[in-house]
């Protein structure tokens, strides 16, 4: 008796959900929970950019760190670190360095991880939200600290304006795994998903059942 079926993706769900969707012709609707709209190599950098504005870090030092980065991707695509090497070597001695966490990067992939993570860096979820017919919901926090949501929602807001049909629904106060935090931000004991979570995507379910 099942008339309609749809696509659910939480965090990197939130790539494969639409990709799947824009596959197939009879999908009637996607939700998305705290997924971006930007490749896995652009995600990667939020924490350490989530980090450096919380510590007052200037967009000249946000975009060092962003090179950085950018370096280290290109690294793992040639097996050639030596432009990421001389770049963290004076890296090093800036001010923002150290208090952004972004001296993992020192720490190069293993060869199954790299051989991993490059299968997947690059993946544009663009194609596949451009192309999608079926109806989107968009689930999103600010203060996700995996992704860095509003960026994902700028992104998802210029593709409605172009004509996708494409809703976002902003939950303030809760992490990526959509938990309630604290007053502070804090994580507390017993953490609630937001009260209309649910809810709301039934409504929006229903909605696109309905519109097909």
């Amino acid at each position: 008796d099942i008339n309609a079926v749809g696509f659910a993706g939480h965090s990197q769900g939130g790539w494969v959900g639409p990709l799947a969707g824009s596959t197939w012709p009879h999908t009637a609707f996607v939700i998305s929970s705290a997924g971006p709209a930007v490749p896995p190599s652009r995600e990667s950098q939020w924490p350490v950019i989530r980090t450096m504005r919380a510590n007052g870090a200037s967009e000249i030092e946000q975009e060092a760190a962003r090179h950085l980065f950018d370096l280290w991707h290109a690294g793992i695509r040639s097996a050639d670190w030596s432009a990421f090497d001389a770049a963290i070597r004076q890296a090093r001695q800036a001010d923002w360095f150290e208090p952004s966490g972004i001296s993992w990067l020192e720490q190069k992939p293993g060869a199954n991880d790299e051989l991993t993570y490059r299968a997947m860096m690059d993946y544009d979820p663009l194609p596949a939200l451009r192309s999608l017919d079926a109806p989107l919901l968009a689930i999103l926090s600010p203060q996700d600290e995996s992704i860095d949501a509003m960026e994902t929602a700028d992104i998802l807001r210029g593709l409605r304006d172009a004509g996708r049909d494409i809703s976002v629904k902003i939950y303030d106060g809760y992490d990526h795994g959509m938990h309630k935090l604290g007053e502070h931000g804090e994580e507390i004991r017993w953490p609630s998903l937001p009260d209309s979570y649910y809810s709301d995507q039934a409504v929006f379910i229903k909605r696109a059942v309905h519109s097909r």
